[in-house]
């Protein structure tokens, strides 16, 4: 059931639930407060309470409103109304305390009046909260009173005798408990707070929800683009390692070599990204496969492949979890292709270069004892103590002394023991002829000798020694020139980790020596210093001003001057070094270190590069093909479509299966 009944401000006809009557509300519309009246039932006592209302508030004689004008009530005839109205109701007592619920934790709250329009802590949750106003009574509506005492009249006249008798009609239940009603109110305010908090909490995870289904969306288009990518690249491999599969005659030179082994590494790198370690094991051993050949020995530029190669494979390795789940491979399996890669590196420097690289990387993996296996092992006992020596310095550079000195009593010992080496004796004299007869000139062939000798001294285990403070004079040099000046090296290392640099910088410039070797005196210095403070570029500046002077340059400084190139760009020193660059005697090494500065100048980009940065390498380099894939992964980066698109139009084939990898491998970095 419902009530119709009209609000008595603005006149607007309501309708509300019957067990809402006699309850006190707003008007939607004025917002007025109302009472709700019953549905269809008279006052209980009509004419007390218009008695009782004309007593407390007597009609005024100011005009009516101009709307709806009643007729006006008439005055009471004289002897009569005056003497039998009843008294007026005393007025109610005024409140002591407001009776409200918490906004916050909707709970019952009871509050000083003088606290009313105030700030108070809620009692329950002790936030702060606004104390209610006392409810004002609504002004008196004088045409419903005028119609109540006309009423009253005409019921007096009749029973004139009683009506002064007549007991005083009670207030109405709803203007006598206006807290309840306002707690009616809260209870509904605090409904519609919770409701809205609802629809925001709704909201809010309904973008979420919309923003991971978006990522999801994306990164699954750029997993698809990556695929096809790198299936392109690989397909286009295939093609230069199995000719006649493709009926056609390719090519197959160094620089394609490098080419093809970097398409390998490339696709080994993304899926060792990707957690799949068999498939990435594959694919690098696939590239290390390029330079197994038995005629041909890897170029410069080869041999630092190999070296970034053996880092890619240092990350093959996981614990037990991974490998169950196939994200990475054991250990033992990690050493076994570190060992393989190893083998293909022969020049002294650059396998010198490929053990301190892998043992800092191992040893910051926690597997130091996997860096002293493969130095025990690096091809030959007489690079054995070297290779050792070279872990003990970065076991040193972790702070793990006790196993550095254990690594140095085991280089010692394998430097001092003396090596089975074959040698050729001189050619035996011819035999006397018998007399009268004349000699004969047959030469006669050298017999091979066995002996035995000791090994070269490696300047690491020197720099080991003096740093551990065992310097011993049984490995002192012999007079060797090569001993003397690995002496020199190692001792100005050694004093130059123990931060003695004045005596180190001292040293090296006493020595009278070639510039390539005086070179190597101060990258020595130069490689601590980097290390311990990376803006120190005191000794690489003594190094480029020695190098500015020379020429020509032997072919056995061309690591030297890589590693030179390689420290002043880890300094920031590129314009000083570029003129080192092209002094540089090996090609493929030329065209590598043009390849690091590319590398360099591509990491301090924020944008797509030019082609014309990759053209710059020296296109006889087996590095020239590799600079287009490090083009392509950092144009990826940063726009994957452009660089996707850009690859497929790059010549010859090679260049574009690096291209395809590298943009495989830049959306990967990017995602």
């Amino acid at each position: 059931m419902t009530i119709k009944f009209h609000c008595p401000h603005c006149k607007t006809g309501l309708v509300v639930k019957a067990n809402l009557a006699g309850r006190r509300g707003q008007c939607p519309k004025c917002k007025q407060p109302v009472t709700i009246p019953a549905s269809g039932a008279p006052p209980a006592d009509v004419e007390g309470s218009a008695a009782a209302a004309l007593r407390e508030r007597p009609a005024p004689a100011a005009k009516a409103p101009p709307e709806k004008a009643d007729r006006p009530v008439k005055a009471p005839a004289s002897g009569q109304g005056e003497s039998k109205a009843p008294e007026s109701a005393p007025p109610p007592a005024a409140p002591s305390r407001i009776d409200f619920r918490c906004p916050q934790c909707d709970e019952p709250v009871q509050a000083e009046v003088a606290l009313a329009g105030k700030q108070m802590p809620c009692p329950h949750c002790t936030r702060i909260i606004r104390v209610p106003l006392l409810e004002k009574r609504p002004p008196t509506d004088w045409r419903a009173l005028a119609a109540q005492a006309a009423a009253a009249q005409a019921a007096a006249a009749s029973a004139a005798a009683g009506a002064a008798a007549a007991p005083t009609a009670p207030r109405p239940a709803a203007a006598a408990e206006p807290e309840e009603d306002d707690a009616e109110i809260e209870e509904l305010e605090v409904w519609l707070r919770r409701r809205r908090r609802r629809f925001v909490a709704a909201g809010v995870a309904a973008a979420a929800l919309l923003a991971w289904l978006g990522w999801l969306g994306w990164d699954w288009w750029t997993l698809r683009r990556q695929e096809w990518a790198l299936t392109e690249a690989l397909a286009i491999a295939e093609k230069f390692a199995n000719p006649g599969d493709q009926g056609v005659a390719l090519p197959v030179g160094a620089p394609v070599r490098e080419a093809l082994a970097g398409v390998y590494k490339a696709a080994g790198e993304c899926y060792l990204g990707q957690e799949r370690a068999p498939e990435a094991k594959q694919r690098l051993s696939q590239a290390r496969a390029q330079f197994a050949s038995e005629t041909q020995d890897p170029s410069g530029a080869g041999e630092a492949f190999l070296i970034q190669l053996a880092l890619s494979q240092v990350e093959l390795g996981g614990d037990e979890a991974d490998v169950r789940k196939e994200r990475r491979i054991p250990w033992s399996a990690v050493r076994d292709e570190l060992r393989q890669t190893l083998q293909l590196i022969r020049t002294p420097e650059a396998r010198q270069t490929a053990i301190r690289e892998i043992s800092r990387r191992l040893i910051e993996k926690g597997h130091a004892e996997l860096a002293i296996a493969l130095a025990r092992r690096p091809g030959s006992t007489a690079e054995a103590p070297d290779a050792l020596a070279i872990v003990g310095l970065e076991l040193l550079r972790a702070g793990r002394r006790d196993q550095a000195e254990a690594v140095a009593a085991e280089a010692k010992k394998l430097f001092l023991s003396p090596l089975l080496v074959t040698m050729e004796s001189e050619p035996a004299e011819p035999a006397a002829p018998p007399e009268g007869e004349a000699p004969e000139a047959v030469p006669q062939p050298a017999s091979p000798v066995i002996g035995f000798q000791r090994a070269p001294l490696p300047a690491s285990l020197v720099a080991l020694l003096a740093v551990l403070n065992q310097a011993d004079q049984q490995i002192a040099p012999n007079g060797n020139p090569q001993d003397q000046l690995a002496w020199t090296i190692g001792t100005v290392e050694g004093l130059a980790r123990q931060g003695k640099w004045d005596e180190a910088r001292k040293l090296a410039q006493s020595v009278s020596t070639s510039v390539p070797d005086q070179i190597r005196l101060f990258l020595a210095i130069a490689t601590v210093a980097l290390d311990q403070n990376p803006g120190d570029a005191r000794d690489l500046r003594e190094a480029l001003r020695l190098a500015e002077g020379v020429r020509a340059w032997p072919a056995r400084a061309s690591w030297s001057l890589l590693q030179l190139v390689q420290l002043s760009a880890r300094a920031g020193l590129t314009n000083e070094v570029e003129n080192v660059v092209r002094s540089i005697p090996d090609a493929s090494l030329r065209g590598w270190a043009q390849l690091e500065l590319l590398r360099l100048r591509l990491a301090g980009t924020h944008g797509t590069a030019p082609e014309t940065w990759a053209e710059a390498v020296d296109p006889q380099s087996p590095a020239h093909a590799l600079a287009f894939e490090a083009l392509a992964r950092h144009n990826a980066a940063y726009g994957s479509r452009s660089a996707l698109k850009a690859a497929l139009g790059w010549q010859p084939d090679e260049i574009k299966a690096l291209g395809l990898a590298g943009v495989a491998q830049g959306m990967r970095s990017a995602n």
